[in-house]
């Protein structure tokens, strides 16, 4: 287990850096989490040392909402009070008042207050949570707490917004009970069962069993009810290479998280030695271990070499006892932090020519240190569009009745003093290219087209320098 995680969530709020959680709380309730912009993966698992495992004897075993779905108004106090525990003691990103956590409460408190189900109370929770303004700040409810533990769920394979009309669909997994019944984006889904749908996750059930959806299409705005059958899904996407023409190769990573494995990226960069491009694709890649991410950096920088700096609350808190600075800026507190984050010595030398990333609205977290330090350390250019803005290190924390809550811990600052945290990387050539998880063949991307002519068109445009 790393010993570190780096996850990213998504939001509403205006800040780019939060725009996201709904959608990856209705993925995940809909029984669903896709790699496409506005729905980023559950990254990483939580750290050795954190209090995932510091659970009671009475919240250890199955709470009447984690069996019913149902909360009583003891269990939504006891995680409240929980939730308003770790926000005042435990969050940390820089010049952030968690102080503002009370009003937020306040605000929603009417909310929280009807909320009957556990979707309902996270949602409800989540808004709250969501006036912070930063990233890596969420509540999972107990399945979807599950679901992210087994990097497996049971759906028909969609994301989704709930919108009046009922749960729009914004992405359809590849091969997924969704493709098989024609789903496409933009549909809503408007009837479960004969139901109208207020929930997200209403279409959720047990794999194998069988729903009746009620559709209303987006190509034709008609509407159509028919069976669909549940199934159990993987959430990840194995990394890939794929090679282009004589001289480059694409490397597309989905995530930083259990499908990353360093021994299959290891073989996937041997066969890429020799080609003099290599273009890295992060694209609706939501992040990850920061173990995994140290792996991919080490793979394509010289060992030793430092990347940023990672600012917790204690080194904030020991700048301004040397200091005096009442509100320390980020850059400036890892500017004076004498231990950086650094790559280390691998079993394959890096990767020596030229290299260009691709990125998306949904790259965030490990995704956009990666791309900060090829475009800082090599000169590589970013192609796409603006990423994120959501970088924090975060640790999961279990809490009463099966939640899972995400807390933010440590900001982050590139090696050339960059705060990426609610400040998104903008490309260097704009292309729009593919927007979902399914990648396209590379000779059909037309980001992976203008990548390769960026790099052709400068003799060491992200070429490893030896300095």
């Amino acid at each position: 287990m790393p010993s570190n995680t780096l996850i990213v969530t998504t939001g509403t709020h205006a800040s780019p850096a939060r725009r996201l959680w709904p959608s990856l709380l209705c993925g995940l309730l809909a029984g669903a989490l896709t790699l496409s912009p506005g729905c980023a993966p559950v990254d990483g698992r939580a750290p050795a040392g954190a209090d995932v495992g510091a659970r009671d004897a009475e919240s250890a075993e199955a709470s009447a909402s984690a069996r019913t779905g149902v909360m009583t108004e003891q269990e939504k106090a006891a995680v409240l009070e929980r939730a308003t525990h770790l926000v005042r003691e435990r969050a940390f990103a820089t010049n952030v008042d968690f102080g503002k956590w009370d009003a937020a409460v306040a605000k929603y408190q009417a909310r929280l207050d009807a909320a009957e189900t556990v979707e309902q109370y996270s949602l409800a929770l989540n808004r709250a949570l969501n006036e912070m303004g930063i990233s890596h700040l969420d509540i999972l409810p107990p399945k979807a707490a599950e679901e992210r533990r087994r990097a497996k769920y049971s759906g028909i394979g969609v994301t989704v917004n709930l919108t009046d009309e009922g749960i729009q669909i914004s992405d359809v997994r590849e091969g997924s009970p969704a493709e098989r019944a024609n789903l496409q984006p933009g549909d809503v889904i408007t009837e479960v069962d004969g139901a109208r749908v207020t929930e997200w996750g209403a279409i959720r059930g047990k794999p194998g069993t069988t729903v009746n959806i009620t559709v209303k299409h987006a190509r034709d705005g008609s509407v159509s009810t028919f069976p669909i059958t549940r199934a159990e899904l993987s959430i990840g996407t194995p990394p890939s290479l794929e090679l282009v023409g004589q001289d480059a190769a694409v490397l597309r990573l989905a995530s930083f998280t259990e499908e990353y494995e360093h021994d299959r990226i290891e073989e996937l960069l041997r066969k890429a030695k020799d080609r003099e491009m290599l273009i890295v694709d992060l694209r609706s890649n939501g992040g990850g271990s920061v173990s995994n991410l140290r792996h991919l950096l080490s793979l394509l920088l010289p060992p030793g070499t430092e990347v940023g700096a990672f600012v917790s609350k204690r080194d904030a808190e020991r700048f301004q006892e040397q200091t005096g600075a009442a509100a320390p800026d980020a850059a400036a507190v890892a500017s004076k932090k004498p231990q950086k984050f650094r790559t280390r010595r691998g079993e394959v030398p890096p990767f020596a020519g030229k290299v260009a990333v691709l990125v998306n609205g949904a790259s965030a977290s490990a995704s956009e240190i990666f791309a900060a330090a090829m475009r800082e350390l090599r000169g590589a250019p970013l192609v796409g569009t603006k990423t994120a803005g959501a970088v924090l290190l975060s640790s999961y924390v279990q809490i009463e009745g099966g939640f899972e809550m995400k807390i933010p811990t440590s900001d982050y600052v590139t090696v050339m003093g960059h705060r990426l945290e609610d400040s998104p990387l903008l490309p260097d050539v704009q292309a729009r290219g593919q927007r979902s998880a399914r990648p396209v063949p590379a000779q059909q991307d037309r980001a992976v087209e203008m990548a390769i002519e960026a790099l052709r068109g400068s003799a060491d445009a992200g070429k490893l320098r030896r300095e």
